[in-house]
């Protein structure tokens, strides 16, 4: 990256910080000998003047080139359009501003310039992040056909990699505005949340939820694996369990409801506390019970939830899996627990098929 702003900002078109070189061997009556004090040279040959610190020769050596590189790097940042590209500019410029500051001095012309671009380079970075920010909670993408994560998703998510992997590799000292990378993290994944918020509404729970989860997972990817993320990262994963946990019920519930034993334990939360058998309250009479049973028996070998397969992430997939599977056996045991009580009423309880350890193994809970 170096070499090519350094090809940027001075190669090609023949500068003219080169012409004084070709002169230097040459006196005249036009002063082409070096005056006593002007640079190092001079300044040892000079009789009675005191040696120039090394501080005060690379500000004179520098100081021709200030206008053109404030200049040079106005004419780069205008045509930047990459995030990664911006963010390494920035770094960079923060970098060498700090560099020359310790060894130039404060009021070197060169400094001044590098603070200017340094500063340029910080609003045109931050401003044009904004911009794609805004752009996208105000006009957000619609969701994908088969629920995978959105375009702007993957794209904000390269955008993370990209800056994670400048700020890795980055010289600029602790304690310069650029070395933390929150800002630029806040800036990428909070307008990419709240667009991917607004693009789930009008899906119904299940598909919202596995809409979510592919493009919080999508973001999430990207940092894990750096460091400086544990913050996003916890943030993400809190949320990715949310809805994570919304899909579960919504898919356990239709589970339940689909064989009757959602019914049942509505019936059986209803009765709590009422005094005189079970199987006499409706919903849990032993013939419906029974009937019930045996329907969610049977499906305990066709279980078929398909929204899981939508998931982007394998280990999402089974999590949300083992979650229903619980909630479902959690069920069963409730039902299984109100029919086995003494004075639940039930003459028989062979429709009793599976005990609640059986149903989690069947279901593959543990």
């Amino acid at each position: 990256m170096e070499k090519e702003l350094v090809a940027a900002l001075f190669g090609g078109g023949g500068g003219g910080g080169g012409g004084g070189g070709n002169d230097s061997g040459s006196g005249g009556e036009d002063g082409g000998a070096l005056a006593p004090g002007d640079g190092a040279a001079g300044a040892a040959a000079g009789e009675g003047e005191g040696l120039m610190s090394a501080e005060e020769v690379l500000c004179k050596v520098l100081q021709g080139i200030a206008r053109p590189l404030q200049s040079r790097v106005s004419t780069v940042l205008e045509s930047v359009r990459e995030a990664g590209v911006g963010y390494r500019l920035l770094n960079l410029l923060a970098f060498y501003r700090a560099t020359v500051g310790q060894l130039a001095g404060l009021d070197s012309p060169v400094l001044e310039a590098l603070s200017e671009c340094r500063k340029n380079a910080d609003d045109t970075f931050r401003h044009a992040m904004k911009r794609e920010g805004d752009r996208l909670v105000a006009s957000p993408p619609a969701y994908t056909a088969d629920l995978s994560a959105l375009p702007a998703a993957l794209d904000g998510a390269k955008r993370l990699t990209e800056v994670l992997q400048v700020h890795s590799t980055s010289l600029v000292p602790a304690g310069e505005p650029e070395s933390d990378v929150q800002p630029v993290l806040s800036g990428i994944v909070e307008p990419l949340l709240k667009a991917c918020r607004l693009s789930a509404d009008g899906l119904d729970p299940s598909d919202g939820a596995v809409f979510m989860l592919n493009n919080i997972d999508a973001i999430r990817e990207a940092l894990v694996a750096h460091a400086h993320t544990e913050a996003w990262t916890l943030e993400l994963t809190t949320e990715m369990d949310k809805w994570l946990g919304v899909l579960v019920r919504h898919q356990a519930d239709k589970v339940l409801e689909r064989c009757g034993v959602a019914q049942a334990v509505r019936a059986a939360a209803a009765a709590e506390g009422q005094t005189g058998p079970m199987n006499e309250v409706p919903g849990l009479q032993e013939r419906s019970l029974s009937a019930v049973l045996r329907s969610f028996y049977s499906s305990l070998f066709t279980l078929v939830m398909p929204d899981f397969e939508r998931l982007r992430r394998p280990g999402t997939r089974a999590d949300a899996r083992r979650s229903t599977a619980m909630l479902v056996a959690e069920a069963h045991e409730t039902v299984h627990r109100l029919v086995s009580r003494e004075d639940s009423g039930y003459a028989d309880r062979s429709f009793l098929l599976h005990t609640p350890e059986q149903v989690r193994m069947l279901l593959d809970c543990d």
